[in-house]
């Protein structure tokens, strides 16, 4: 038994006549007894008394009226709150703080003006807290820069960058354009807080060649790193895209790490699971074509 066959059940026990159910309806009248005599013969019951050219309803249609018509309301009850939904989608996306912090308001201002209609829940924190959220179901899609390497996670890397150097206009490195990885040994560092992509890729990168390192802070928070070195309390290793968009006016020195593959990628993750709507397809699509993104590192 079909919704269908049930609407047009309900509305022949309203007009007592399958003519005038059909007219209703905008369907033909032979389709009206068809679906009639469809229900009737799957369960073997009389769901009409045919007296005169006139229908009333047996027991058994009474009853099932009553069934009918609660089935009925809560499919109208859910067609409309679908409807509703469509209309106020919602679309969760976590961004690591990097990206949050440089290219991700010009995405989602991309996004706003192709899809007015949509709305959007930013959550910004670092790679691990990202992937727990995506494993939860907390957000549908994410940009981050950190290494995931959970199998249920689609990861498809969006964007080139590399971390450099950022020191004051004080600091002896200010002097160089570019330093060796060696150079840092024991140097006050001023970085990210751990289980952020780009500490993590960092002291990676120092532990595989043997170099002492020493961290004396450790923000969440880049302007807080930014003011850091600005005063000259240490130096900082942070995105390229980042770093360049705080160098203007002489406030920092941007050296280059040599030596070394510094590079990395951005990436998009979602759950292998999740169902892509139009809405994510083109939000990854967007990301993929951004001016922002598969820039070459030495663009950076």
């Amino acid at each position: 038994m079909t919704l269908r066959n049930l609407q047009i059940f309900a509305t022949v026990a309203e007009c007592c006549n399958m003519t005038k159910a059909a007219e209703k309806l905008y369907i033909s009248q032979p389709s009206v007894s068809m679906a009639i005599s469809d229900i009737e013969r799957e369960y073997d019951v009389s769901l009409f008394d045919r007296m005169g050219g006139k229908l009333s309803l047996t027991p058994t249609g009474r009853i099932m009226l009553t069934h009918a018509e609660r089935v009925l309301s809560a499919e109208h009850s859910l067609d409309s709150f679908l409807r509703e939904e469509s209309a106020n989608v919602c679309v969760r996306i976590g961004v690591t703080v990097t990206i949050g912090s440089t290219i991700f308001s010009s995405i989602l201002a991309e996004m706003k003006k192709e899809m007015p209609h949509v709305n959007y829940h930013v959550m910004v924190a670092n790679t691990r807290i990202i992937e727990k959220q995506l494993m939860n179901a907390d957000i549908d899609i994410a940009l981050v820069e950190g290494e995931i390497d959970n199998a249920s996670l689609e990861v498809t890397p969006v964007i080139n960058d590399k971390l450099v150097l950022i020191c004051s206009t004080k600091h002896p490195f200010s002097a160089k354009g570019s330093l060796e990885l060696s150079d840092l040994a024991d140097v006050p560092l001023i970085l990210r807080e751990e289980g952020s992509g780009a500490r993590e890729y960092f002291e990676r990168v120092m532990r595989e060649a043997g170099i002492p390192f020493t961290v004396r802070w450790s923000s969440y928070s880049h302007s807080a790193i930014i003011d850091a070195v600005e005063h000259d309390l240490g130096v900082g290793v942070v995105s390229g895209m980042l770093a360049r968009k705080y160098s203007g006016g002489g406030r920092l020195h941007i050296c280059d790490i040599s030596g070394v593959e510094l590079d990395r990628s951005f990436k998009l993750v979602y759950k292998k699971s999740k169902f892509i709507t139009n809405i994510l397809m083109r939000f990854t699509q967007i990301c993929g074509n951004t001016k922002y993104f598969n820039m070459a590192p030495e663009q950076l």
